[in-house]
């Protein structure tokens, strides 16, 4: 059975992700419903969930479809100076999908729209927990 469009799109922004060299290492994983405990996030985490899907006919026979993808990087912080770090990591990631299609399996091309990130960082988490939680959305075009 084939997997949804949607997961299709998230695998391939994840493959992406894991062939970049980024100047922090770490692997990116897909997941439907990330969740972390304290101690799991000691090492980076990034993990990509699909979001939403929308679609706009275009024609009688044509369809645009628009994927929504989230990017989230979170770290247990024990130095402020990660924080920075961290940040300029999450630039890394984003600037590596500004004007870059992706190809899906079955060949599929699909042609980045946007990126989107917000937060930037979450100052709560991080006051509170000392956890970097940063989120980027890419977002994906595809004509149907």
């Amino acid at each position: 059975m084939a997997k949804a469009l949607v997961i299709q799109v998230a695998d391939a922004v994840t493959a992406a992700l894991n062939i970049i060299e980024y100047e922090i290492d770490f692997i990116a994983q897909r997941m439907l419903v990330p969740k972390f405990q304290l101690g799991d996030l000691k090492n980076l985490k990034v993990a990509v969930v699909p979001t939403a899907i929308e679609s706009e006919q275009l024609t009688r026979s044509q369809q645009e479809r628009n994927f929504s993808i989230d990017i989230g990087i979170q770290k247990l912080i024990t130095d402020d100076n990660e924080v920075e770090n961290l940040l300029k990591l999450v630039e890394e990631i984003s600037n590596s999908f500004i004007s870059t299609g992706i190809s899906l399996d079955d060949g599929q091309n699909l042609l980045w729209y946007k990126t989107t990130n917000d937060p930037i960082y979450d100052a709560d988490m991080l006051r509170d927990n000392k956890v970097f939680m940063s989120l980027l959305t890419v977002e994906y075009k595809a004509l149907i």
